[in-house]
Formats: C-alpha cells, sequence, structure tokens
C-alpha cells in the first residue's frame, strides 16, 4: 500500500500532484489547500488547523473528508500527526513537503522519514523538485525513469558502509566514508541511462535527485 502526505509550506501547488494513484492521501494542515488546488482527492486531515484558509476549512466540511483536530500546544508536529495515522501495512510513503524554508520542519521530516525507513518502510521526500531518499543499511535502492540533466547525489548520515552503484557516471565500489563528504555530490547518470542502483551495507545515506544548475 501507498501513502501520501501532504504537508504545507512553500512548494508549488504541482508538488501535490505527487499524490495521485497513492491508495491513500494525508493531508497537514495548510497541505489540504494545496491539495484542493491541486484537484487531489484526500482522505484524512490532521492537525492544529492554525494555517489552513478559511476556505479551505469550509471546502473540507463541504466534502466531509473527516478531520483530527489537536490542539496548537502539542508535543508533535502535524506532519508527525499524519505518520502515526499511517495503517501498519502500507510499505511506501510519499512525504510531499518543504525542503527549504524552515530548518528546524525540515530536519524533523528528514528524521522521521530515516526512523521509518530503519523500520522497512521506503519514503521518499519531495517538494515537486527535489527527491529525497532515505536508505538506513542494509539495504538498496533503484530508481528509473530519470529526467535529463539532474544531480544525483550521496549524502552520508555518519560514518557508512559498503556503498556500491551502478548507473552512475561517477561510480563507487564498496566504499565507506565517516560523514558527508564533497566525493559523492553531484554525480549524475551514466551517457544514456535513465536509472541508476545504489547498494548500502550499513549506516544512513540521503540519496538527492534534483534539477542539476
Amino acid at each position: 500500500m501507498r501513502c501520501a502526505i501532504i504537508t504545507g509550506g512553500p512548494m508549488p501547488i504541482e508538488a501535490a500532484l505527487h499524490a495521485k494513484g497513492c491508495d491513500l492521501v494525508f493531508c497537514a494542515d495548510s497541505g489540504f489547500d494545496l491539495a484542493l488546488a491541486a484537484g487531489v482527492k484526500v482522505d484524512r486531515i490532521f492537525g492544529d488547523l492554525d494555517s489552513m484558509s478559511p476556505a479551505g476549512r469550509k471546502a473540507a466540511e463541504d466534502m466531509g473528508i473527516p478531520m483530527e483536530i489537536y490542539p496548537v500546544e502539542k508535543d508533535l508536529s502535524d506532519t508527525e500527526a499524519c505518520l502515526a495515522a499511517v495503517p501498519e501495512d502500507c510499505d511506501d510513503i510519499i512525504l510531499i513537503c518543504p525542503l527549504s524554508g524552515r530548518i528546524d520542519h525540515v530536519l524533523c521530516n528528514i528524521s522521521n522519514a530515516i526512523d521509518l525507513r530503519k523500520k522497512g518502510i521506503h519514503i521518499t521526500l519531495t517538494d515537486g523538485i527535489t527527491d529525497l531518499i532515505p536508505m538506513a543499511g542494509p539495504c538498496s535502492i533503484e530508481l528509473s525513469g530519470l529526467e535529463e540533466n539532474v544531480a544525483i547525489s550521496l549524502m552520508p548520515v555518519g560514518p557508512v558502509s559498503g556503498v556500491t552503484t551502478a548507473g552512475l557516471y561517477y561510480p563507487l565500489k564498496d566504499a565507506d566514508f565517516e560523514n558527508y563528504t564533497g566525493q559523492t555530490l553531484s554525480n549524475k547518470s551514466e551517457e544514456n541511462s535513465k536509472s541508476f542502483k545504489i547498494l548500502l551495507n550499513a549506516g544512513i545515506l540521503l540519496v538527492s535527485v534534483t534539477p542539476a544548475v
């Protein structure tokens, strides 16, 4: 089962389109405004509703979308409330969220995604421009259908070992890194290739796929 979670924040409306085709779509507060503008069907809304527009709230009520309303003063973010409600049989999550702006929220979302990946759930964070995929070894990922001129960066979060790639212009073979390094920045796919694979033996690795500048 695949679940999409749409958060609020600085993102293009088109980012919400990544939720189409998912089995479940949850929204965190003003994420519903994005979903509404993009024409995405939403199953549930979570949050304190302090940032959703009045028009968005009225639309949600008119549509009869279930809303889990929390107090403003709480010990979890609206996004964390969404993640906590994801069914146990869901093994794939796309978290549509800002990857810029409020750095505290960005880092919290990345940390939550890493924790989920450690539990064996595949999760991708995207703002509609950049995709960020956490890996927790031992594991592997394979991405296909790449657009031309994308930058692929591998960002270790602490020590990692056994990093091997296939389909990248600068290959790695059973490589170890102590932390984030320029050696793994701004790679690209091999010529005429629109896919790549990464294997990780141990550690935490963030894989970023974004348009090259």
